[in-house]
């Protein structure tokens, strides 16, 4: 979406830069979801709405792109609630469109999901999990470990993520809480979960 906007908004800025400001202005408004920006009642809501009919109807390949993004997202929908077949079929169906649509951003995207078609489907097997929750802690974790320019012993290195992103359990209430939200020396007699 963002490539296509971008080349429309490239494509009008030299000729008509007051219609360049209409791709500029719909940059936060295409990405939110359709059902999302028709709801919303607030004056936000009502120019993105104007935002988004005026560059998807002065920019056709943009609006192709646009309606592309909602097919995306509504394949997605059926993947989240477990049904595989129907979400394979569905994921299958964008792909033809992707290509169909001749914009080479999708033709790009149809690509990567025909070489990694298994593993989206996958998706739908496992109800809509994600590693996404891995990788946060692992990009944490490498956070931390940058900061501390290196530890003498594992031990070391050990004893801070757990400082860092470790929890405790209060042996007399039960509460779970963040082990550096604790005084030095006193998570020793606290719980470890």
């Amino acid at each position: 979406m963002t490539e296509v906007r971008r080349k429309a908004w490239n494509r009008c800025r030299a000729d008509s830069p007051r219609l360049a400001k209409v791709f500029k202005q719909v940059r936060f408004a295409i990405q939110r979801p359709r059902d999302e920006v028709e709801n919303d009642s607030t004056r936000k809501g009502a120019r993105q709405r104007i935002l988004i009919y005026d560059a998807t109807n002065l920019e056709p390949e943009l609006g192709r792109a646009y309606e592309l993004k909602e097919a995306f997202r509504s394949a997605m929908a059926i993947g989240k609630s477990g049904d595989t077949a129907s979400f394979a079929i569905a994921i299958d169906i964008f792909i033809a469109s992707c290509r169909l649509s001749k914009i080479a951003a999708f033709i790009t995207v149809a690509k990567t999901f025909e070489a990694w078609r298994e593993e989206i489907v996958n998706y739908a097997v496992c109800g809509g999990a994600s590693n996404g929750i891995a990788e946060s802690l692992n990009h944490l974790l490498k956070n931390q470990k940058r900061q501390a320019h290196g530890y003498a012993t594992w031990e070391g290195f050990r004893g801070q993520m757990l400082w860092a992103f470790g929890e405790v359990v209060n042996p007399d209430t039960g509460e779970v809480v963040a082990l550096r939200s604790l005084p030095r020396g006193e998570g020793a007699r606290w719980v470890q979960p």
